[in-house]
């Protein structure tokens, strides 16, 4: 299910983009930014490209790829995701563990791989960001966004993110930023920290988002029952049920339904009755450690790639000219 923004955004000229990109509306209903235009820039044909933005005087990279779908045509928009790598990786690294590419092809979405400089900014309470701003990284992810939208068809009312390890740490203070520009996050082995509920603007007026949490059940990097500074994945669900206002109503699932001798199996719980339309769900994954399952490295085919795909309802073009409730 694809969640519209609120038609309380504020549209600003495009001169004043560095100072108010994405900054939230009174009513939390998402980002807002330049006023798009009626037409793109020429866009060579390249299909997997670098893109850059600058970000506190840095210059900070991503690499996209637009599907063999894409049309670039400004009034017909494909949904983003942002793709968030882990620790001591890189945008390439992600984009070969995750395999976004091949799904973005049978789907029709963009995809965003970005790189950390050096790693993750965590606007959090006591953490030690080597003296980088503490929000540089949402700033990141929301210029980034609007510089997509401004140079390709991308709906910037249409973007989620995922990222393992510390890109998915780093998710679940995207996720409860004001200044986000997602609608929804998918942390892979990566619990939150203890302090989440105390480090999130809870008074900021953030619209709730889907929320997938996916966890393997022998990780031993990042255990699911938590640690000293992090949280379980029970308690991590806990936080964002209470922040979208879930009722206690869950679907129980398993994928595949029925077990496939040692393959990893997927136990997967959501609560679907939550505020704004959102979902949030959890994915306990048998048999799985830290790493990023795909269909080709287990006889099971469990992929999260085209878990976290389906949950987010990625592959139907937008015409942004219709109107947005």
């Amino acid at each position: 299910m694809k969640r519209r923004r609120g038609a309380a955004a504020v549209l600003v000229s495009a001169a004043l983009v560095a100072g108010l990109i994405g900054c939230g509306g009174d009513d939390g209903g998402g980002p807002t930014g330049p006023v798009l235009p009626d037409d793109l820039p020429p866009w060579g044909g390249l299909r997997t490209l670098n893109h850059a933005v600058t970000v506190d005087g840095r210059t900070r990279t991503a690499v996209i790829h637009l599907p063999a779908g894409y049309v670039h045509d400004a009034s017909l928009r494909l949904p983003l995701l942002l793709a968030f790598h882990g620790s001591g990786g890189s945008a390439l690294q992600m984009r070969e563990q995750t395999g976004f590419d091949l799904i973005a092809e049978d789907a029709g979405f963009i995809v965003a791989y970005l790189d950390a400089d050096g790693f993750w900014v965590t606007p959090c309470e006591g953490c030690d960001n080597d003296g980088r701003a503490p929000d540089e990284d949402i700033r990141f992810a929301r210029d980034l966004v609007w510089s997509l939208a401004e140079s390709y068809a991308v709906d910037p009312y249409d973007v989620t993110a995922t990222g393992f390890s510390m890109g998915g740490f780093f998710l679940h203070y995207l996720g409860c930023h004001p200044d986000s520009p997602v609608r929804g996050i998918a942390p892979v082995a990566a619990n939150a920290r203890e302090t989440l509920p105390a480090d999130c603007p809870l008074r900021s007026g953030r619209a709730p988002v889907d929320v997938l949490i996916t966890n393997g059940l022998v990780d031993l990097v990042v255990p699911p029952e938590g640690t000293e500074t992090t949280l379980s994945i029970d308690e991590g669900a806990e936080f964002w049920r209470d922040w979208s206002r879930c009722s206690a109503v869950t679907v129980e699932e398993a994928e595949p339904a029925e077990p496939v001798g040692d393959a990893p199996r997927i136990l997967r719980t959501t609560w679907r009755d939550c505020g704004a339309g959102t979902r949030v769900a959890v994915q306990k994954v048998e048999r799985a450690g830290h790493l990023w399952l795909r269909e080709s490295t287990n006889a099971a085919g469990v992929d999260y790639g085209r878990t976290i795909a389906r949950f987010f309802g990625l592959g139907l073009p937008t015409t942004m000219a219709a109107a947005r409730p």
